[in-house]
């Protein structure tokens, strides 16, 4: 029995040579079947909250990612500046699309269906034992699904509680109280990373990429309203072709209702209302055999900033009136 040695030059692993390449098979194809590359996240049956390409910083591939998280309403996209983008100005240039460096983005992220954080951070890979530098998009995926574990999606995952980081041992660029000032706020939208001296390294926001100050400009909030969105669908879908009367429209209400105060009980809003009725489903659209249901929430919002107002007083003050 005999043998023979074969040469395997030549051949491929299935990955593209050029970033061009790379970028097409990441992005994929929509019309095929099945879809490919990220279009895959197209699909009713998975349940997708999070979504990154991490390592990646073409334009290309991110603007498609945060594009389809807008089309789907599914999922937040997570995207980061590149490794070694530079200081503190550089990172905000690059996500406003003002970087002057070759391939950097051209256009500002604006989206509240995205979300940036930076800087990279360094951990030990236990695979070939060296320190590495990781896309800090990574973490901000894995404290999200930690927030979920541990409390609810409309927590917000930042903060001594529910954003410190473990497995890191180092930032890339250490940032001050200014550094962190100026990322997050004056219309800039990147999520700090800081490393603190006793408590450790924090993620220290929860911005989304949206540049009009609303409700949907907090992780959180956008994290609520996905969750509200999918969970009310899914509970809803049975009355598709159900009579469309009052008798419906009572049962949705009474199926949304409990929902949303359950999600009002567990913090996650103040105040809600449901509608479905003749107010909201007309003769004109009951015609057109829809069935409209009208949701109004009040989302709690979180405290970004504590303040402490101390005084002093005189002895015989009546601390009571005051």
């Amino acid at each position: 029995m005999g043998s023979a040695a074969t040469n395997l030059a030549g051949g491929t692993n299935g990955i593209a040579a050029t970033e061009n390449g790379r970028s097409t098979a990441l992005i994929g194809d929509a019309t095929t079947e099945p879809k490919t590359g990220m279009q895959a996240l197209d699909d009713d049956v998975i349940n997708v909250g999070v979504a990154l390409v991490p390592g990646i910083a073409t334009e290309a591939v991110q603007n498609n990612l945060i594009t389809l998280a807008e089309t789907t309403q599914d999922f937040l996209a997570l995207v980061a500046p590149p490794y070694a983008v530079g200081s503190v100005q550089d990172a905000i240039d690059w996500t406003n699309g003002q970087a002057s460096t070759t391939g950097a983005r051209s256009s500002a992220i604006n989206s509240s269906f995205a979300a940036v954080h930076w800087p990279w951070v360094k951990i030990f890979s236990t695979f070939d034992g060296k320190d590495r530098w990781y896309d800090p998009s990574i973490f901000a995926a894995r404290q999200m699904a930690y927030t979920d574990a541990v409390s609810d999606t409309w927590f917000a995952p930042a903060g001594f509680q529910r954003g410190r980081l473990t497995k890191p041992t180092e930032v890339e660029v250490k940032l001050n109280q200014g550094d962190r000032d100026s990322l997050y706020s004056g219309g800039n939208i990147v999520n700090p990373i800081v490393a603190f001296p006793q408590q450790g390294i924090t993620i220290f926001g929860q911005r989304t990429g949206q540049r009009a100050a609303s409700a949907l400009d907090r992780i959180n909030i956008r994290r609520l309203m996905i969750y509200v969105r999918k969970v009310i669908l899914a509970s809803t879908q049975r009355f598709v072709f159900e009579p469309n009367d009052e008798f419906t429209w009572s049962q949705i209400e009474g199926v949304v209702n409990p929902f949303l105060d359950d999600i009002r009980r567990r913090r996650g809003i103040t105040e809600f209302r449901v509608v479905c009725d003749e107010t909201t489903n007309t003769p004109l659209r009951v015609d057109r055999n829809e069935l409209w249901t009208k949701v109004l929430l009040k989302p709690t919002k979180t405290a970004e900033v504590i303040v402490f107002e101390i005084n002093l007083t005189n002895q015989s003050a009546d601390l009571g009136t005051l």
